[in-house]
């Protein structure tokens, strides 16, 4: 059960990196 709560935290971790860079990249 942990490790599946890690993985999720890690992918939502992974999302929320993607949408800032995609914002970043809007605003350039």
């Amino acid at each position: 059960m942990s490790d599946l709560s890690l993985n999720l935290h890690e992918k939502m971790s992974a999302a929320i990196a993607a949408l800032k860079k995609r914002a970043v990249l809007k605003t350039m």
